[in-house]
């Protein structure tokens, strides 16, 4: 993880978002975001932005929804012009 966080960290123009319920535990580059949820704060997310009927049971379930992540958190790419 630390050469992963240096070589971001050596791409000044990208930003990562590390979206997860823990702490990292390691010192992060300027570029590179933790973002503290639970599942269930993720499921919100999901009811609100996707639909009301999704429910996410098991976090394995979060690669299903990869290619929906600019509508779950929208508030995140703001002032973005990729994701």
């Amino acid at each position: 993880m630390p050469l992963f966080l240096r070589s971001v960290e050596l791409n000044p123009g990208i930003d990562l978002f590390l979206i997860h319920r823990g702490d990292i535990g390691l010192a992060l580059p300027k570029n590179v975001f933790q973002i503290r949820m639970s599942l269930s704060d993720i499921e919100n997310c999901v009811r609100k932005n996707i639909s009301d009927s999704l429910s996410l049971t098991h976090a394995y379930k979060l690669c299903d929804l990869k290619p929906f992540y600019a509508m779950l958190f929208p508030d995140l790419l703001k002032g973005y012009d990729f994701w």
